[in-house]
């Protein structure tokens, strides 16, 4: 069988992409091993919101300078 795309796993990135790209005529193809949607559909975003958390955190401490607050705090992810 021939696909003018294949996506490998059915995520958001997928979802997003293989919808407007069968609309427009593209033959789309998606390979997934397990439930279709990917994690956040099925189990939730936990990695996305553990990232986006501090950084979150960060701007607000940064709209609070010269309100009380003086000072960034420093993001350490470790590798």
């Amino acid at each position: 069988m021939d696909f003018d795309v294949l996506f490998l796993g059915s995520g958001q990135g997928a979802w997003n992409g293989a919808i407007p790209m069968a609309k427009a005529g593209l033959r789309v193809g998606v390979i997934e091993e397990g439930l279709f949607g990917g994690v956040c559909t099925n189990r939730g975003c936990n990695a996305k919101i553990t990232l986006d958390r501090p950084v979150d955190l960060l701007r607000q401490i940064e709209a609070l300078q010269g309100q009380g607050i003086t000072g960034l705090p420093q993001q350490d992810f470790p590798n």
